[in-house]
């Protein structure tokens, strides 16, 4: 009987065929495509290049997609201000904060913001104010674990978008602010329903309206105006104020105080922010006017 031609005879042929070039060359292949994907990684950018080309055939929504969706805007945004004079970065302060940043954006001039400065001009806000912008923990995220560097603040007549970005102008986060909290910044105040002692900063330190503005009366008018900078806002609702307060919590060189006001039977608080130190001459007097008003704090 005649032997198939493909039977081996004996080790050698065996071993000749199993190591033969047709042989190596597929499991060869095999071994040097995963070693360029481990060393090179070009799976994971042929799937991201494919991922981007067709994002925009996908379904817009998602998490991802939304990210990634800011982050496009914002880049393209940025491309096209950043030649333009309108795009300033403001380093100077002249005491108005963000009503004046405000301003500007609601004017159509975007404004970019060292995160340091708009942090400045953050800590100057009513607390209850600031909050509604952004929370302080949302901030301190922000700058501890998403290196945020910058801020993008553009806008109209009835909005501000704030945009904080890295250093490589990734949208770290966005913050649309609405026609109403606008209106407060560019006032420089804040109403919140509510009364005095629903306010855990003013538990302690409420008094009667009348024996507050007797107090601030007897200060010079130079003291007077760096405690209420803008009296016509005030002005404006006469005897529906009904009790003051001053916050126990102070940041940097302002404190909060706040006007309890009766507006349709309802309680609504004023927000305002004040120089330290001409409240700080104004709490002694205060103390003395036997209104019930109990100064916690020394005064030099």
């Amino acid at each position: 009987m005649i032997a198939p031609w493909y039977t081996a005879f004996g080790a050698r042929q065996w071993l000749g065929r199993l190591f033969c070039v047709r042989n190596l060359l597929l499991p060869g292949a095999v071994v040097l495509v995963l070693a360029g994907e481990l060393y090179f990684g070009w799976a994971e950018s042929a799937i991201g290049f494919y991922l981007a080309a067709t994002n925009s055939d996908r379904p817009e929504s998602g998490t991802v997609w939304q990210w990634g969706h800011k982050t496009l805007q914002a880049r393209q945004k940025l491309e096209t201000l950043v030649p333009r004079p309108v795009f300033t970065e403001d380093t100077n302060d002249d005491g108005h904060g963000l009503a004046r940043i405000f301003r500007q954006a609601a004017a159509g001039k975007a404004v970019m913001l060292p995160a340091r400065r708009f942090v400045a001009f953050y800590l100057r806000l009513p607390p209850q104010l600031a909050d509604e912008i952004a929370p302080a923990f949302d901030l301190l995220r922000l700058q501890a674990c998403e290196h945020w560097v910058r801020t993008y603040i553009e806008g109209d007549e009835t909005h501000v978008a704030l945009y904080h970005l890295d250093a490589n102008n990734q949208v770290l986060a966005k913050v649309s602010i609405g026609p109403d909290l606008m209106q407060y910044i560019l006032r420089g105040r804040a109403m919140v329903p509510g009364t005095l002692e629903s306010m855990r900063d003013f538990r302690g330190h409420i008094f009667a309206a009348a024996d507050f503005f007797k107090a601030l009366a007897m200060l010079p008018d130079k003291v007077r105006r760096k405690v209420i900078a803008r009296p016509d806002a005030l002005l404006a609702f006469g005897t529906q104020i009904v009790r003051a307060g001053i916050s126990d919590e102070a940041a940097a060189d302002k404190i909060t105080i706040g006007f309890e006001i009766e507006l349709a039977g309802q309680p609504q608080v004023m927000l305002l922010q004040a120089d330290r130190d001409a409240v700080e001459r104004l709490r002694p007097i205060l103390a003395r006017s036997g209104s019930g008003y109990k100064d916690k704090f020394s005064v030099q």
